[in-house]
């Protein structure tokens, strides 16, 4: 937490992800079973974690960028998301411009946004503790 995720890359960001869900009782999958067996990563603008619990069936994607994560970049993904209650963006290592959040506040029933520090206080009180 302190290098801000600096030695870990955009697949090991998805992972931590998917191990935070866990520890908050959702059924996680990380990117998308392939006919083979393996797991295919989804890359930008994609659903990189979905998880499920009785109430909720969430969209998640992470964003492992230095730079804020901008409205297009929101609109993108709620555009592959039709299937979710609702999508989460994390942010692992940035935040998000103002028009990324004004669209999120307007539409909070669809859409949560987690900057860095969110995220950060997610893990310290789910995984960390």
């Amino acid at each position: 937490l302190d290098d801000n995720f600096a030695r870990i890359s955009w697949q090991q960001a998805e992972d931590i992800v998917g191990k935070l869900f866990e520890k908050k009782n959702y059924t996680v999958t990380i990117g998308s079973p392939t006919a083979n067996g393996g797991i295919k990563r989804q890359g930008d603008f994609g659903i990189d974690v979905e998880a499920k619990n009785g109430q909720e069936y969430l969209g998640i994607q992470v964003k492992h960028w230095s730079m804020d994560v901008g409205f297009e970049d929101v609109a993108k993904t709620l555009g592959v998301a039709q299937k979710f209650n609702k999508v989460i963006i994390v942010s692992t290592k940035s935040g998000f411009t103002s028009q990324a959040w004004t669209h999120a506040n307007d539409n909070p029933y669809l859409i949560e946004l987690w900057d860095s520090n969110r995220f950060k206080n997610e893990l310290r009180q789910y995984l960390l503790k």
